[in-house]
């Protein structure tokens, strides 16, 4: 049986999702259907128009907070995030995106870029990302403890940073990246990445 994917409205705010999405909260779903589905029934007052969350499938719930996809028009030129206690595995479609030092009020253009597959790790401070072009991505949002048990005592050391997914976890996600290239629509990109997180996860059960 396949498992629905909800879109969600905000909840409050919460920790780990992006600037314009600073009080976009993702919510369980406990509704499951015969077949993934991109709900947009579901009422969504003042949504951020660049993000759209998703619900958490059931049995991925005890290693993510829900999912997300990005699509950040050309013009938005930069996204903050609030300080956050949850990581965040991204998969950049298109586009480009460089991480803003905290506090830097140079040209963004000197700031280092942030890779197409990339971990970004939990912040105690506020974090800005400059956007070059049309920006769109999927990722998930990941619980402090499922980090802790996926990358060990390396987890422990994210913090601040956002490190290349190749460095983290090998070559698996540019190969997942790749493929997300190559879906369709939302659907397949979402149900893809939840497969995907579940073969990883698959190797550290919970």
């Amino acid at each position: 049986q396949r498992r629905a994917l909800h879109a969600v409205a905000p909840a409050g705010g919460r920790p780990g999702l992006s600037g314009a999405a600073a009080h976009c909260g993702v919510r369980r779903c406990r509704i499951p259907l015969r077949r993934p589905v991109l709900d947009r029934k579901l009422p969504f007052p003042s949504p951020p128009p660049s993000l759209q969350p998703f619900a958490a499938p059931a049995d991925l719930r005890p290693w993510i907070e829900g999912a997300v996809i990005v699509r950040a028009p050309a013009g938005l030129g930069r996204s903050c995030f609030p300080a956050r206690v949850s990581s965040q595995l991204v998969l950049r479609l298109s586009g480009t995106v460089r991480q803003v030092p905290a506090g830097a009020v140079a040209d963004a253009a000197a700031a280092p870029l942030l890779p197409a597959a990339a971990l970004i790790g939990p912040s105690t401070q506020p974090s800005t990302f400059a956007h070059e072009g049309e920006v769109s991505a999927v990722g998930l949002i990941l619980r402090p403890e499922a980090v802790a048990g996926w990358l060990g005592p390396f987890g422990a050391q994210l913090a601040g940073r956002a490190p290349a997914l190749e460095d983290v976890d090998g070559p698996f996600w540019n190969g997942v990246l790749d493929a997300l290239q190559e879906a369709r629509d939302d659907r397949e990109r979402l149900t893809l990445l939840f497969d995907s997180l579940r073969r990883r996860v698959q190797q550290h059960p919970r």
